[in-house]
């Protein structure tokens, strides 16, 4: 029977104690299996923490702290409401960016027509120049000053990315130690978008921190030391569809194998009628440290500060050691 008290079984105790009482607080809340506020939480904290901090792992490896979770579950279990809940401060972030980037994106709209207006001007005298068969040597070089001074277009770097085309993905990670979270709940998009379809090993890549170049004729980019955490939930019935004509290349890939996957009971038919609106004291907590830690990320990001390393302590190297499965470093 899908009732709430099979939640009991969800491992509550693995998590650090505020984080554990902000968790049954959403769970009492919006009434979704725990199984999926776990995940939820999971992947909120490691797209913030995943700019500010890396971690040795006990074999001395230096890794992101970045995760992707894939939750298999229907329409109707309000992964879409769970999610905006949790990770409500980093959509927050994205907003107040867009808002304190719409000066200086009309402030450079206003410096390129400045700029083109005086590049016109100097091919015209070039052109003049040439006609009369005069030297154009002084207009080459203010042409040249001219386009190393080109103005930088403004660029918005939200930190939650819904888009899952490959060419949306690496346009956001262009450049060095850019951070996105993809989180997404509609998995037939997801399945049919060209990142899953074709293209795994750059989400495998961003998922480890590894460069990634793509250089073709039509399509160049670099990112270089990037990190992405991604939060996605699939229809049951369509993921099957989607492994039987793709599981082989899918597992084959890796991504399987990065992914924490979580498949919820479901709540639907067992959700009682709340009397009281919530309480969000512990919530509420949580998401001012996300608050503090996506100021430490912008900021580290400005001033070109590395992220931290993260060590293992005594007891959390024993347990990597005894709970790792066979073959991972």
């Amino acid at each position: 029977m899908n009732a709430p008290h099979n939640q009991a079984i969800y491992p509550l105790g693995a998590f650090f104690k505020p984080i554990s009482l902000a968790m049954e607080e959403v769970f009492e809340a919006i009434q979704v299996p725990m199984s999926m506020v776990g995940p939820s939480f999971l992947s909120t904290m490691a797209a913030a923490v995943q700019r500010v901090a890396d971690v040795r792992l006990p074999t001395g490896q230096i890794r992101p702290t970045s995760m992707f979770t894939l939750t298999i579950a229907n329409s109707g279990e309000r992964k879409t409401t769970l999610d905006e809940l949790v990770a409500k401060p980093l959509h927050q972030r994205d907003l107040l960016e867009e808002k304190r980037l719409l000066q200086q994106r009309q402030a450079f709209e206003i410096e390129k027509d400045r700029w083109q207006t005086i590049r016109s001007a100097l091919t015209r005298r070039m052109s003049k120049l040439i006609e009369k068969g005069e030297s154009t040597a002084v207009i080459e070089i203010k042409l040249a000053d001219l386009d190393n001074s080109k103005p930088e277009p403004i660029r918005i770097r939200r930190l939650v990315r819904q888009d899952l085309t490959h060419a949306a993905i690496m346009n956001a990670l262009e450049g060095n130690g850019e951070s996105i979270f993809i989180s997404a709940s509609e998995g037939d998009a997801v399945l049919k978008s060209d990142l899953l379809q074709q293209r795994f090993t750059s989400l495998n890549m961003a998922w480890g921190g590894e460069s990634i170049i793509i250089d073709r004729a039509d399509d160049t980019h670099t990112a270089i030391n990037p990190r992405c955490t991604l939060s996605v939930q699939v229809q049951e019935a369509i993921l099957s569809e989607f492994m039987q004509k793709k599981g082989e290349s899918f597992r084959g890939s890796g991504f399987l194998a990065r992914c924490l996957v979580t498949r919820p009971m479901s709540m639907i038919g067992y959700r009682l009628v709340q009397s009281e609106p919530p309480q969000w004291n512990h919530l509420t907590a949580f998401h001012l440290r996300l608050n503090e830690l996506l100021e430490e990320g912008d900021l580290r990001f400005v001033a070109g500060v590395p992220r931290q390393i993260i060590e293992f302590d005594e007891d959390a190297s024993y347990q990597w050691s005894v709970r790792r499965p066979p073959g991972i470093e």
